[in-house]
């Protein structure tokens, strides 16, 4: 497993702040090892995705003003509804709050779902 690195932490915590700055509500928000992937993915839930619609306006919008080099892009970015079956488990196991925290999980089970890697800056079930 590829560690995470200072880098994608720092830029997944200001990839959020520019979403909580234009006034987009996530309530879930955190870094996510894929094994199947063999790689990190910024996982985000939002009132704004919808199963099966392309990527939200507002949230391409931000994403289009990141520098080049950001860690958080088109290609390792993974939108979630709120009732995503993977939110809705991590959910019922972590609440942070509206901020945003660093929160590492790792080798944890969650109704039996194994989350091998995690960091999490917001799990806020409110937030839906």
């Amino acid at each position: 497993m590829a560690q995470l690195s200072e880098k994608y932490i720092a830029d997944g915590r200001s990839f959020l702040q520019a979403l909580d700055g234009a006034g987009i509500v996530s309530s879930a928000a955190l870094w996510l090892w894929q094994s199947n992937e063999n790689a990190w993915r910024y996982v985000l839930s939002s009132p704004l995705v919808q199963q099966g619609a392309d990527m939200p306006v507002k949230i391409a919008a931000v994403l289009a003003t990141v520098p080049a080099g950001f860690a958080v892009d088109r290609d390792n970015l993974r939108l979630y509804t709120l009732q995503d079956p993977a939110i809705l488990t991590l959910h019922k196991a972590i609440q942070t709050g509206p901020g945003i925290t660093a929160m590492r999980m790792s080798g944890n089970v969650i109704n039996g779902v194994r989350i091998e890697d995690a960091y999490v800056y917001r799990l806020n079930r409110r937030a839906a």
